[in-house]
């Protein structure tokens, strides 16, 4: 599950890629109802996350918060779940749009920009 606002509802489903517009808000909730409690824990990109943002752990639960996305928190997070019966895992591909939009934007005024000076050299013809 994830929310895009601080304040916003969760958006739940199955979805394992989810792209959020840069210096936005993002968090990820993982949780499961088991018995016995389980710990979870999050990974990015096979590293351990709980060093590298703000972590709000629970019984059966965990939240990776991000207030201000930025390219670094782009990647692969993983949910990992353990209780005495053992592992489960799910994963979520995290993007942000606005490194895209910028691209675009350069290259289409780089093209209009070509083509003024086409012009341009064509009428001094």
């Amino acid at each position: 599950m994830y929310r895009i606002s601080n304040s916003g509802s969760y958006h739940s489903g199955t979805s394992s890629h989810i792209t959020v517009p840069m210096d936005s808000f993002l968090e990820l909730r993982c949780s499961v109802d088991s018995n016995p409690v389980s710990s979870v824990i999050w990974m990015k990109e096979s590293e351990n996350y709980t060093e590298m943002s703000q972590i709000t752990a629970g019984l059966n639960s965990s939240k990776v918060k991000m207030t201000n996305l930025q390219s670094e928190d782009e990647g692969i997070y993983w949910c990992l779940v353990n209780n005495s019966y053992g592992w489960t895992q799910a994963s979520v591909k995290v993007e942000s749009e606005g490194d895209t939009w910028l691209w675009i934007f350069i290259v289409r005024s780089i093209v209009v920009a070509a083509f003024i000076l086409i012009l341009i050299a064509l009428n001094c013809l």
